[in-house]
């Protein structure tokens, strides 16, 4: 019997050890506070979750704002706006945002424009959303946040899973919408951190100004993507144009904003400048481009065919990429009637060309820092644009030209010369964009020009060309004294009359216009009938000018 009871209680006790050996841990979250916690866990696999869903409501973001927010942490986080750690900044909780959130759009009302800090924290560590642990900062940034909704203006954070985190700095970047020559920027561009695959920190459109970028304290360089979308185009195709690197940017505790310029990328994709083909023949003829009829590369909407023809005595203006180009007149029967040479078409820019009339050459030599384009003296842009420190080739104008113009396509710096077939400009003037260019005047006396004496039944004319490149207001005064109805003052602009035979003695008088942007036509005459005279017999002019 006694022998029954050992060998029992041995398989007992056996059979005890042998389960007790088989039995499976399970590992989990074993925290109770936690939202996954699980009961039957033994062995805590740090899987325990504080946050909220970050597929809830509360996680969703605004539909407008003044932040975004790119999450490459892998992790919800809670984003807090100037919280010190108290019971009283429980309303600093502004939003969670989901684990790999791109372009996160937050909105923090900001009406004083004043600097507040940002701060996160990773939602897992973080036990009472109310009161986190200020000591367990995530990421911080001090930033001035815009007040608007403008998405130009939005502050960018890039929040990145790497834990060396010793401070934030921010970057305020400016986009130019006008180059160095004063031509419209057209690319977009995306910038990326520390390689061409890094971090998108922002995408902007040309003319962006403090653009607010949050970076993490380190040495960082910045690789600029530039692209280019047709705004006509309806398949929203996008266009590849190249890449910039920028030197090394320093942001630390010492400085911890730095100012970035983004680098205008050059290229000709996408812009587009006009010919104007002036046809002072009799006959109807054809334009080429390249050898091509200029209907094969102009851009319209609509057919373009039969836009090569120009009539007789008649112009066409024509849209064309930028790009330089050998322009060909030709009759209907195909015979040559002009052939122009090395046109450079510009951007912002229409280059006049007349076919039918004597043409004449001129070289030009560009000792200046600047791009020149030749032009008229109505500042028509000729079609050659010399480098700096360049020689052109020989180029034709026009015979009747005797002065010629170049200017800066940044238009801030000009120099009017005569014509002589080699040419030499080795300094510049200040450009004025609203300006009067004398062609033969009266004599001047003080501050007044007078028009001098003539004979009955002679006429004399004062003429001067008005440039102007904005809306401009045109103002004079005069002062007339003459035979009553017979000796009389007129004044023509662009050969429309604006005053009409004054005489008498009138004291004096203010005419004033404005003017649309362009080059006009000024005349001052004056005329004398058959016979006799009185008072001075003249017009003074004072104070023309041009605003």
């Amino acid at each position: 019997m006694r022998a029954i009871r050992l060998f029992s209680f041995v398989l007992l006790a056996t059979t005890s050890l042998f389960f007790s050996q088989c039995e499976v841990e399970r590992y989990g979250c074993t925290d109770p506070d936690a939202s996954n916690y699980e009961v039957a866990a033994d062995i805590d696999d740090g899987s325990c979750l504080y946050g909220i869903d970050p597929y809830s409501a509360d996680c969703m973001p605004d539909e407008n704002g003044n932040l975004v927010i790119n999450n490459q942490t892998g992790k919800i986080l809670y984003l807090y706006k100037n919280y010190a750690g108290y019971d009283s900044d429980i309303e600093s909780f502004i939003t969670c945002i989901p684990a790999d959130a791109e372009n996160f759009v937050v909105n923090i009302p900001n009406p004083g424009l004043s600097v507040c800090l940002l701060q996160i924290w990773i939602a897992e560590r973080v036990a009472d959303r109310s009161n986190p642990d200020i000591l367990d900062v995530y990421r911080q940034w001090s930033v001035a946040l815009s007040n608007t909704f403008y998405p130009d203006e939005r502050a960018n954070w890039l929040i990145t899973g790497d834990d060396n985190y010793t401070g934030s700095g921010t970057l305020l970047i400016n986009y130019p919408s006008i180059d160095e020559y004063g031509l419209e920027v057209i690319y977009q561009v995306d910038i990326f951190l520390n390689s061409k695959n890094g971090a998108k920190l922002a995408s902007l459109q040309p003319g962006i100004v403090d653009k607010k970028v949050s970076v993490d304290y380190g040495v960082h360089y910045l690789y600029y993507h530039y692209w280019y979308s047709n705004p006509n185009s309806t398949s929203g195709a996008i266009t590849e144009i190249g890449w910039e690197e920028m030197t090394e940017i320093v942001i630390n505790e010492y400085h911890k904003e730095a100012e970035i310029e983004i680098p205008v990328f050059y290229s000709t994709v996408g812009k587009v400048g006009e010919v104007t083909i002036i046809n002072e023949s009799d006959f109807v003829i054809n334009a080429y481009a390249n050898d091509n009829l200029i209907e094969d590369i102009a851009i319209v909407d609509g057919s373009s065919q039969s836009l090569s023809s120009i009539p007789a005595n008649d112009q066409s203006t024509f849209i064309v990429p930028v790009d330089k180009y050998t322009f060909i007149t030709k009759n209907l029967s195909g015979d040559q009637i002009a052939e122009f040479s090395g046109v450079m078409i510009v951007q912002n820019e229409t280059a006049v060309l007349r076919s039918g009339i004597s043409h004449k050459s001129i070289r030009i030599t560009n000792n200046t820092s600047e791009t020149l384009g030749l032009y008229s003296q109505q500042e028509e842009y000729l079609g050659l644009a010399i480098d700096a420190g360049k020689v052109s080739p020989y180029y034709i104008v026009p015979a009747t030209f005797d002065s010629l113009v170049v200017i800066n396509f940044a238009k801030t710096k000009t120099k009017t010369f005569e014509f002589a077939t080699s040419v030499t400009i080795n300094d510049l003037d200040e450009y004025e964009y609203n300006r009067i260019e004398y062609i033969t005047s009266w004599p001047l006396v003080g501050d007044v020009y007078e028009s001098p004496i003539i004979g009955d039944e002679e006429i004399t004319i004062m003429e001067a060309t008005l440039i102007n490149s904005e809306t401009a207001v045109f103002t004079f005064e005069y002062n007339v004294s003459s035979e009553e109805t017979y000796d009389v003052f007129s004044f023509l602009a662009d050969d429309v009359i604006e005053i009409h035979e004054v005489s008498g003695e009138t004291g004096w008088v203010t005419f004033s216009k404005v003017f649309d942007a362009g080059s006009h036509s000024l005349q001052w005459q004056y005329e004398k009938d058959r016979s006799r005279a009185e008072g001075r017999d003249n017009v003074q002019l004072r104070l023309i000018t041009v605003e």
